[in-house]
């Protein structure tokens, strides 16, 4: 059995898995956008876990996930999702809002974190 086995993931629209026209959509429609990609991403996690459990060297009650700053949001998001991820560290995730760059728009907007959870439970509907 392996001792540490470690996955590295592009979030949606990032990375290999980079939208040419992201900088467009990104500003177009903020935050919604931003929101969208992380839970995208974190749905994503399910599909990996799903392959690590089909693995002989990985103990599936062992499997954790670690994020840095947008990936920091994206493993809490998936923490919530994914109830098979035994650990979920978030590094310098979602930030205090007198540091966050977007500050003005969250504090004209309260409801950023409503606007979260709608779209998870929107997208975990049937």
């Amino acid at each position: 059995m392996l001792v540490f086995c470690t996955i590295s993931v592009d979030a949606r629209m990032h990375g290999d898995r980079l939208d040419p026209e992201f900088w467009s959509k990104f500003a177009e429609n903020f935050p919604r956008t931003f929101f969208t990609i992380v839970v995208e991403t974190a749905k994503d996690i399910s599909q990996i876990v799903d392959f690590l459990e089909t693995r002989d060297d990985i103990n599936p009650a062992k499997i954790g996930m670690m994020g840095v700053s947008m990936g920091g949001f994206i493993t809490l998001v998936s923490a919530f999702l994914e109830k098979r991820l035994e650990a979920a560290v978030s590094v310098i995730g979602p930030c205090p809002l007198r540091k966050n760059p977007c500050a003005s728009w969250m504090k004209r907007r309260k409801n950023y974190i409503e606007i979260m959870i709608r779209l998870i439970i929107s997208k975990n509907s049937p």
